[in-house]
């Protein structure tokens, strides 16, 4: 039987669209933060569970040495960390630290927030 190609035009290839997939394209970040009891944990096991290599808590400073990590390793292909909320001052770097990212390495951020009891 013979096997089906995907065709994709030469514009799509340009901008990352369906086709192969080569060099860093196929590494991943998620990282998970939220407010106290939101379950930040449970988040990190289940990513876990999926196939991520998974750290708790990691300091904001060392987020891009953990992500070059990721994105130069031919072991680790997904990992998802959780950054803590109560880090205070130094979320601040955040957004331009995600954007530096998001530059070289295809990253997620989850906000977490706890469910309020109805009654």
């Amino acid at each position: 039987m013979p096997t089906k190609k995907r065709a994709t035009s030469r514009a799509a290839q340009k901008k990352g669209r369906p086709g192969k997939r080569t060099g860093h394209e196929r590494h991943e970040l998620v990282i998970i933060s939220g407010i106290s009891g939101a379950g930040k944990g449970s988040a990190l096991k289940t990513f876990e569970d999926l196939g991520f290599y998974a750290v708790g808590n990691l300091p904001v400073g060392l987020i891009s040495n953990f992500a070059d990590l990721v994105r130069d390793s031919t072991e680790i292909q997904r990992a998802a960390l959780v950054v803590d909320i109560r880090q205070g001052a130094r979320l601040d770097r955040l957004p331009q630290l995600l954007q530096a990212l998001r530059g070289s390495l295809k990253t997620t951020v989850l906000f977490l927030e706890a469910n309020e009891d109805p009654r």
